[in-house]
């Protein structure tokens, strides 16, 4: 599970400054690392760092890579830092090597999946809707701003078809009809 209070839990992995202190915070899914700091130079981590500690800045937020969207927290005393990081999105083809948050929590919610882009894609690609004469996208494609608006880092869900509701809502019943009757014959 996540600490209930990451910065302090970050902030005591600093002063303790070891691996194994580090390594509790980055157990468990989905996908978390801690990476710890001293002048600048790692001197603990636990799980995969999807993005390079150096290319964060200071203040919490979000990271967008080709291949990685990864949600960053940030703990400093003196000239150590701590930095821990969930990875919340892998794009195709490093979505089949990590345990990203959106896949759990688009089982959960019975969603497709999420689709994660730059706000200056999604800009573009709806300017050029406009241009070709088309209308804008509809409510339920509508991109939104993750981890605030200045994160550059857009987000929508992707509802299953017609045809994958209908075969996920059949096998929903088929599951439950096969329990009850296992229950009533028992």
């Amino acid at each position: 599970p996540i600490p209930e209070d990451p910065p302090d839990a970050v902030a005591a992995a600093v002063r303790a400054a070891g691996c194994d202190a580090v390594r509790p915070l980055a157990e468990g899914g989905p996908e978390r690392a801690v990476v710890v700091l001293r002048r600048g130079a790692p001197v603990a981590w636990a799980g995969p760092l999807r993005v390079r500690p150096d290319s964060l800045p200071t203040a919490g937020g979000v990271q967008a890579t080709p291949l990685w969207v990864v949600l960053h927290a940030h703990a400093a005393e003196g000239r150590d830092r701590a930095i821990a990081t969930i990875l919340v999105h892998a794009a195709q083809p490093a979505d089949s090597l990590a345990d990203p948050l959106d896949r759990k929590v688009a089982r959960a919610l019975g969603v497709r999946a999420f689709e994660f882009a730059p706000e200056a894609e999604v800009a573009a690609v709806a300017a050029a809707r406009v241009e070709a004469g088309l209308a804008p996208l509809a409510g339920d494609s509508a991109w939104h701003p993750v981890g605030g608006a200045g994160s550059g880092v857009r987000a929508r869900v992707l509802l299953p078809s017609e045809a994958e509701a209908r075969l996920r809502a059949v096998e929903e019943a088929r599951r439950r009809g096969a329990a009850a009757l296992l229950a009533r014959a028992l």
